[in-house]
């Protein structure tokens, strides 16, 4: 079944940015001693990445390369908002992504539509620009909030790239920015949790 517009309004988003103080670092030299990182190579700045994050509780990462990370951040600011229908035992639970410059904040639908400007974020996902030229590299960072638990993250965080990189599914995420009344909420829905493990 289509959304119609007046349902697209009612059960989707309103476009309203998140509203709270940015708790993630937002320059890649809040994170690491770029005098030390630009004498690296490109592989031994991912290898340095992953550790990084994986050593660190709540937070996750991906590395892009300068041409993956122009594209998905391009297709994002194209298509800045978009669902993800989560598994949970027993069912799933949705997921709202809002981008902003170089974040992209994740929340709860119900919490997004009770106030967008006071939805708590779950997950924040912050892209670092800085080593495009010198590395050929895009670095992302998701910090994790709440309750929320570093396996559901990096699978929202790869649903995430997988929506905005992969062209069948971009058409989803541009569909539900640009053409409310040609989403398809519940074919996506069962799509997308069907290729869930």
């Amino acid at each position: 079944m289509f959304l119609t517009k007046r349902a697209y309004k009612a059960t989707c988003l309103p476009c309203r940015q998140f509203s709270f103080n940015y708790p993630c670092p937002r320059n890649l030299r809040e994170i690491m001693k770029m005098s030390l990182i630009e004498i690296e190579s490109p592989e031994t700045v991912k290898t340095i990445w992953s550790t990084y994050h994986k050593e660190r509780k709540n937070t996750i990462c991906h590395v892009f390369s300068a041409t993956q990370y122009q594209q998905f951040h391009q297709n994002l600011t194209y298509a800045p908002i978009f669902l993800y229908p989560m598994k949970k035992p027993g069912g799933h639970y949705n997921l709202v992504s809002q981008a902003q410059n170089k974040s992209i904040l994740f929340t709860t639908l119900e919490e997004y539509r009770q106030n967008p400007g006071s939805a708590s974020p779950y997950l924040i996902l912050t892209m670092y620009n800085e080593l495009l030229i010198s590395k050929g590299l895009g670095l992302m960072r998701g910090d994790i909030f709440g309750n929320f638990q570093g396996d559901e993250a990096t699978k929202l965080m790869h649903m995430c790239i997988d929506s905005y990189m992969n062209e069948s599914m971009y058409q989803y995420a541009k569909r539900f920015n640009h053409e409310p009344d040609r989403f398809n909420i519940e074919g996506y829905t069962e799509m997308a949790l069907a290729k869930q493990v």
